[in-house]
């Protein structure tokens, strides 16, 4: 769709040049569907302290298998560190010529820098899981509010971190629909409330429409 400015009504419009869909909509109208959708991400109560329970356990496991990532480079630098020691006494030895010891240090030289990049990865711990945890989640319940009073600039950017696909304005039935939803606490939103549903129903086929799992529009992520 396409922006545009109305001087006889002082209003901005959208408009859709497609084939078979042309249509002219309020900005008010096309804002507020959108504004619909944002609310619908939102997480009720109890679904926050389950969300908030998961990132911590996922938390907790990252920083655990970070730390046997961090051992377990740590025992290949030494190792490298020793074999380039070694070469070097070999060579004030004179036990291998100028050339072999060159192409040696060269080569153990590349792999203890390496090693030093992807531990340097494994340093940077998160700290204050919870806190952050908390302030994300509250971010999130309040995300409508904090887009309808942005700049575009920001608006733009809470789009970003939400959605990664074009979003598709159903004119029909005045909703959005995307596949594309980044944020995976918006994922664990829809899990919690799919695995409410009782009996043999198939969350999939529901899951654009269903309350349940999100308001009309938002679709599930299509597996390829």
């Amino acid at each position: 769709m396409t922006a545009y400015y109305k001087k006889d009504k002082n209003k901005f419009y959208y408009k859709c040049g497609t084939k078979g869909c042309k249509f002219n909509r309020s900005s008010e109208k096309i804002e507020d569907a959108f504004l619909r959708l944002l609310r619908c991400l939102k997480l009720t109560n109890e679904e926050t302290d389950k969300v908030k329970v998961e990132l911590i356990n996922l938390t907790g496991d990252f920083a655990a298998k970070n730390d046997q990532l961090n051992k377990k480079l740590v025992g290949a630098l030494e190792k490298l560190e020793a074999d380039l020691k070694r070469v070097k006494i070999n060579r004030a030895k004179g036990e291998i010529d100028q050339d072999v010891y060159l192409m040696a240090k060269e080569e153990i030289e590349k792999d203890i820098a390496k090693i030093q990049q992807e531990l340097r990865k494994t340093e940077n711990k998160i700290s204050n899981f919870s806190e952050k945890i908390e302030k994300g989640l509250k971010v999130l319940d309040s995300i409508d509010v904090l887009w309808r009073n942005n700049s575009i600039e920001g608006r733009k950017r809470v789009q970003k971190a939400l959605i990664k696909t074009p979003l598709i304005y159903d004119r029909k039935k005045g909703h959005y629909r995307t596949s594309g939803l980044i944020d995976f606490v918006l994922s664990n939103a829809a899990i919690a409330r799919v695995s409410e549903l009782v009996g043999n129903e198939n969350p999939q086929q529901i899951v654009g429409d269903s309350p349940m799992v999100a308001c009309t529009g938002v679709e599930p992520v299509i597996p390829p």
